[in-house]
């Protein structure tokens, strides 16, 4: 009985997405008009909207949890852990930074939430080494104009029993290389409401926890692996002492 719920709320949460989208898509088309500097608040205001929508009718809501460690005068290069699906609905709108998301290029090709990428998004191919080069160079300009850009570090969603899959590097060199710092957040207990391993979902509070700012000072890209691991270890740390699902790992 317990499962049929899940199914069938499910499918009506992906129904009310790309219903709701459709109209944010099309929003999103007259944000062209605007100063490309203010393009990307206005595509933060947008989704929020679609997310406070979406989260109320699917029954879930937010909670930010340490947002006073922020300093929303800087820019920052904002990095997440990824789960699953929600932590999409975590960044849209939970997430207070107005950052520009970093995606892979094969989200481009989902219908509607492909075209919400194209126009919300920087896009990489991870397979091309030139795409790379050209996305690095593209995210420091967005930082130096003030726009700050939000990193997945994972790759994609972590579908191990442990806290965090490994990290690339292309979060840290990013910091290294243009001197912003890093800003973790932790979307925590995101397990209880959508295990990784499956493509259901039932309604919950996403916490969307912010940890203190990281800075580079110290570090170069010849010691960029130590830079990655203290990152890593922070936001690993954090979920072993408050996510639900991971407290198991704590030593005592």
């Amino acid at each position: 009985m317990k499962q049929t719920f899940y199914v069938v709320y499910s499918i009506y949460a992906v129904i009310v997405f790309f219903l709701l989208a459709i109209p944010i898509l099309i929003a999103y088309l007259f944000l062209k008009f605007l100063p490309y500097e203010k393009q990307i608040d206005g595509v933060y205001f947008l989704n929020r909207i679609l997310v406070f929508m979406v989260a109320m009718f699917t029954f879930n809501s937010f909670k930010d949890v340490d947002i006073e460690l922020v300093d929303f005068e800087k820019t920052y290069v904002v990095i997440a852990n990824h789960n699953n699906l929600m932590d999409l609905l975590g960044s849209a709108y939970g997430n207070r930074i107005s950052a520009k998301p970093l995606v892979k290029k094969e989200l481009g090709d989902i219908p509607i939430l492909g075209q919400l990428f194209q126009l919300s998004s920087i896009m990489v191919n991870r397979s091309s080494k030139e795409s790379r080069k050209e996305v690095l160079q593209q995210m420091k300009e967005e930082l130096l104009m003030g726009i700050s850009i939000m990193i997945f570090p994972e790759g994609t969603r972590n579908r191990t029993p442990q806290p965090l899959k490994n990290f690339y590097d292309g979060a840290f060199e990013l910091s290294i290389y243009s001197g912003f710092p890093i800003l973790p957040i932790v979307f925590n207990n995101v397990r209880k409401i959508a295990s990784p391993d499956t493509l259901l979902i039932k309604p919950g509070v996403i916490e969307v926890c912010y940890l203190p700012p990281i800075y580079p000072e110290g570090f170069a890209m010849d010691n960029l692996e130590a830079f990655k691991e203290k990152c890593f270890r922070i936001m690993e740390n954090y979920l072993i002492e408050n996510d639900d699902s991971f407290k198991h790992l704590k030593t005592t």
